[in-house]
């Protein structure tokens, strides 16, 4: 959406949301808690499916302000038809699971995804918290339903991180073969409650996970209705560039001690991101500059939302799993070491480890990277995934 048809949109919500004299009394509120360096949290609750998907965050009151831009300023959606099981904050470090929808090219209708930025994105934003413990990222070797199953048997995650292409209720993952494999709110819950382990946030990277469409209640709401209490969804189509920018920020914000909940995470990637946009703007890029939109992602809670972390609780161990045994010219990864996914790449992998562009190297785990000068991964995915539990050493163009 463009500037000027998102600014029209804001308006029209606006004087819906935000009638007088709420607009006046809003208005007064802002400034003040700017004065004062308060924060300001817009909670909208409502219990119809048609009226959660509003866009709120697009708003915009007398004079063109936006509220969900302001500093301090937090929004999220309560779902009063959901009622999520009783949640506490989990002992740290933050631990996020990622899974990734990424069939095989010519196997799915999709447009191929920028994943490889995403994922490094992530894992750079977290980096520096990943040096001191207090964060970790395991990345799933295939984005199916029994691998995200198994990897919440095994342990407990304050975020599940769902990227790929997404429609009104459902989301893209994919098989062990590289085909595609549309996964619906019950069924993705039904993995997640089957664990018996507690998952505070979903955060579905994905286009229309917040927007019902017809009788089809949106992926978020469904998740909510099927007991999960945070999801963190887009309200429409989103580009590669702000998905994976909004990841980043997001997740180097709530690995912080100072961002306790992930409404102010997101509040903060928001502007973080529009900054950097409009940082663009300003420099003069022309049409290389992407459209705004900072209204696209929204919390979605079914109660009061939590803490995701417990701070103060005694941090639990990393996990370990023992190296498989050399048994041949190709050892064999465990299951969750992650080599790649696409055979066409830009760096080589040697042994455990990979060297990239900028001659840095590392031992990869769970598609993570470790060395002295931060995480990489590659420009472009790996191996082949019939072939996806072995070590290749390759130099691919």
């Amino acid at each position: 959406m463009r500037e000027a048809e998102l600014a029209r949109l804001g308006d029209a919500v606006g004087r819906v949301v935000f009638p007088e004299p709420v607009a006046t009394a809003l208005t007064d509120l802002l400034d003040e808690a700017r004065a004062r360096n308060e924060a300001v949290l817009l909670a909208f609750e409502t219990a119809d499916s048609q009226l959660l998907p509003i866009p709120f965050e697009a708003a915009r009151i007398p004079g063109g302000r936006l509220p969900v831009l302001e500093p301090g300023v937090r929004i999220l959606r309560r779902h009063l038809g959901a009622r999520a099981g009783a949640a506490a904050p989990l002992p740290g470090p933050l631990r996020i699971l990622v899974a990734i929808g990424a069939p095989d090219e010519g196997k799915t209708k999709n447009t191929v995804l920028d994943i490889e930025s995403e994922l490094q994105t992530i894992l750079d934003a977290v980096d520096k918290a990943r040096q001191y413990g207090n964060a970790e990222v395991d990345i799933l070797e295939v984005g199916h339903p029994d691998q995200i199953r198994n990897a919440l048997l095994e342990r407990s995650y304050h975020v599940l991180h769902l990227s790929g292409h997404g429609t009104a209720g459902k989301i893209e993952l994919e098989t062990e073969d590289g085909a595609p494999l549309e996964v619906s709110a019950g069924e993705l819950a039904g993995v997640i409650r089957s664990a018996h382990e507690p998952l505070p946030l979903v955060v579905l990277a994905t286009c229309h996970g917040g927007v019902s469409e017809s009788d089809t209640a949106s992926l978020a709401q469904g998740l909510l209705e099927q007991g999960l209490p945070m999801v963190l969804a887009m309200q429409s189509t989103v580009s590669d560039w702000y998905a994976t920018r909004l990841a980043g920020a997001f997740y180097g914000h709530l690995a912080r001690r100072d961002v306790r909940l992930p409404s102010h995470a997101l509040a903060l990637a928001r502007q973080d991101v529009e900054e950097e946009r409009r940082k663009l703007l300003r420099l003069g890029a022309g049409g290389s500059v992407p459209v705004p939109e900072y209204a696209t992602p929204s919390l979605f809670c079914a109660g009061d939302e939590i803490p995701l972390l417990d701070w103060d609780a005694d941090k639990i161990d990393s996990l370990t799993r023992p190296p498989q045994p050399v048994t041949g010219p190709v050892p064999l990864l465990n299951i969750g070491d992650l080599v790649g996914r696409r055979v066409a790449a830009n760096f080589r992998a040697v042994d455990w480890g990979c060297a990239g562009d900028a001659g840095r190297r590392g031992e990869l785990w769970n598609g993570m990277t470790t060395s002295e000068g931060g995480g990489y991964l590659g420009d472009s995915n790996l191996a082949p995934k019939g072939h996806r539990r072995k070590a290749w050493h390759f130099n691919a163009r």
